[in-house]
């Protein structure tokens, strides 16, 4: 059963405007809600404003999460840079038991505003700042989740054109945060500036092996990644991280009977 997706044009960069997100799939007990607010919150001087917006990959995440909710059923989950808070509240309604959706101060009152308009896993989400690379947020973010280290470490749409030392503190953070099997989810949409990237990716290669999932059935009712689709083509992707010397036990099979 595909997942369905109504209200924005979320696959246009000129479709991003204010207004509401619905995400349905015949194994949620209600639609989900989810608002973006680019034309009306201004940015703070350590934000950039994308928060601001829903990205496409994070609502095809939530697809693929329809489809294989073990990655983070039952699961402690932290999201980083979750600007609107789409992929954690995705992940706690398909099963997380708790999900902590951590951004800069600037992005928390757009993320609270979603988790609480999504009142069936309002109680599953928490909202709190978290600052790359900054050792007291990160020590005060697993106090306060009441956690040695979280199960799950999502980051969707975060990869792209950082500077390199932004890089390193995004995958120290993710280090930090983990355990010796926790699995880190990256949710990547491949644009122009693929090479800016890298550095991103191979620094990831250094602490963790990676399984690389195509999110091209995400089924999500747009017509460009519909059209991608039919064609063969994908854009987006998850990659599912483990650290060195834990076996891959992801496995795509559920997504890959759905496609059939």
């Amino acid at each position: 059963m595909a997942a369905h997706v109504h209200g924005l044009d979320v696959r246009s960069w000129r479709g991003h405007m204010d207004g509401v997100v619905t995400f349905a799939h015949a194994s949620l007990a209600a639609p989900l809600h989810f608002e973006q607010r680019p034309e009306s919150i201004p940015t703070d001087g350590d934000a950039d404003g994308t928060f601001r917006r829903i990205w496409p990959a994070s609502l095809s995440f939530g697809a693929h999460l329809a489809s294989c909710p073990d990655l983070v059923r039952g699961k402690s989950v932290v999201e980083l840079g979750a600007g609107s808070g789409v992929a954690g509240i995705l992940c706690a309604a398909f099963g997380a038991e708790q999900a902590w959706l951590t951004d800069l101060p600037a992005a928390l009152p757009l993320i609270e505003s979603n988790v609480a308009r999504n009142e069936r896993v309002a109680t599953r989400c928490t909202a709190w700042p978290c600052r790359w690379g900054e050792d007291a947020d990160i020590a005060a973010l697993l106090e306060q989740a009441g956690v040695p280290a979280f199960d799950v470490i999502v980051a969707s749409e975060l990869v792209y054109k950082q500077r390199p030392s932004t890089f390193a503190a995004l995958v120290d953070t993710m280090l930090a945060l983990g355990h010796e099997t926790s699995r880190v989810l990256v949710v990547y949409e491949f644009r122009d500036e693929l090479f800016d990237d890298l550095v991103f990716f191979e620094r990831m290669l250094t602490h963790y092996d990676v399984e690389v999932i195509p999110l091209r059935s995400a089924g999500t009712g747009a017509p460009a990644a519909a059209s991608r689709a039919d064609e063969g083509e994908c854009e987006e992707f998850l990659y599912v991280y483990v650290p060195h010397n834990v076996c891959l036990l992801y496995t795509s099979d559920a997504a890959d009977e759905e496609d059939s």
